[in-house]
């Protein structure tokens, strides 16, 4: 059943793999690039009157881009172009598992030849543990890459975004499969997943409901700014992720077919 799903799901993992190696070797590229222009940008805005410079606002970060190859590999890649691609890749990697099962009538045949329990956490078990390889190859190879090309870069930093980005992939990923296995076909379920991603940071946008939006937590907000990870979210992400999945075999269980 394990080596089933991993040959299932092998060509969008094979595509998710390829994409996030055009993003990484990109970011790493354009590194040179990006620190001259932003040293340019800075010494222009020190140049503007005074009542400008306060409406363009506190520079820091920038500064910081322009000067930390740490800071530019942490924020642009696990806290942008990775961490942003994370919920996108989950959904489309998760939502097939039951309900393209059951849209082929393929769940048939794997019922009658193996026990509902077996089929639920063989499929669990091959998809994350395919999305967690991908996650953790490529949250690795980055500050790697980064020093063969002549940077500076540390690992510390990325271990800490690392375990952030795996809860947060364990919650959207108890979710997906929550989708999954309510719904008989794949549309509906991926509309919901993405509705489902758009809503969370709309919804952070409130000050009372910022705690709602898990982006800030996905791409290492916590760890960029104070150095450490957010553990009471990291609890939370864990907690709820669980919860998902548990509510999604005790309804496969139960679901007549």
């Amino acid at each position: 059943m394990y080596s089933k799903e991993i040959l299932d799901i092998r060509w969008r993992l094979l595509v998710f793999f390829i994409l996030f190696g055009i993003l990484l070797v990109g970011t790493i590229a354009l590194r040179p690039f990006v620190g001259e222009l932003l040293g340019i940008s800075s010494r222009e805005i020190d140049e503007l009157p005074e009542f400008v410079r306060k409406i363009v606002g506190d520079l820091s970060a920038l500064n910081r881009l322009e000067t930390d190859d740490e800071y530019y590999l942490y924020s642009q890649w696990q806290g942008k172009n990775m961490g942003q691609f994370l919920p996108i890749c989950a959904l489309l990697l998760v939502i097939p598992l039951f309900c393209r099962e059951e849209e082929k009538k393929t769940l048939y045949f794997l019922l009658a030849r193996f026990p509902r329990r077996k089929i639920f956490w063989s499929k669990i078990a091959a998809s994350f543990s395919a999305i967690l390889s991908l996650l953790v190859i490529f949250a690795l190879a980055a500050p790697a890459m980064m020093n063969l090309a002549g940077f500076s870069v540390g690992f510390q930093n990325s271990f800490l975004i690392l375990v952030q980005q795996v809860l947060a992939l364990w919650f959207f990923f108890g979710f997906f499969v929550f989708l999954s296995v309510v719904f008989r076909d794949q549309l509906k379920p991926i509309l919901w997943g993405i509705l489902f991603v758009l809503a969370l940071p709309m919804a952070g946008l409130l000050p009372r409901f910022s705690w709602i939006n898990p982006y800030p937590y996905l791409c290492g907000v916590s760890v960029l700014n104070t150095g450490g990870i957010d553990w009471a979210y990291s609890f939370g992400m864990m907690i709820i992720g669980a919860a998902f999945l548990g509510i999604a075999a005790i309804l496969f269980e139960k679901k007549e077919f």
